[in-house]
C-alpha cells in the first residue's frame, strides 16, 4: 500500500492576486479546477460582504474550505 502523502505534487495557485503552495495527488488539470473554483467563490463572497477586511476574509474562507479540497 502506498503513502498517500508521497503519492501528493506540490503545485502553485493564485487566487485574486496571493500566491499559495498546495499539494494534491490530483494532477494539475484538477489543481487549475480548484484554483478557478476558489477564484469565482472569493469574488462572490468579497461583492456581497464589503464589510469584511481581506486579512480576516482569507482566514476565514481557507480555514473552511481546506477540508473541502
Amino acid at each position: 500500500m502506498s503513502d498517500a502523502k508521497a503519492d501528493r505534487k506540490q503545485y502553485q495557485i493564485t487566487v485574486t492576486g496571493t500566491r499559495f503552495a498546495i499539494a494534491s495527488p490530483y494532477g494539475e488539470e484538477h489543481i487549475r479546477k480548484v484554483e478557478s473554483f476558489l477564484e469565482q467563490q472569493i469574488s462572490t463572497i468579497q461583492k456581497s460582504s464589503s464589510s469584511i477586511s481581506s486579512s480576516n476574509f482569507y482566514y476565514w474562507f481557507f480555514n473552511v474550505i481546506k477540508t473541502r479540497i
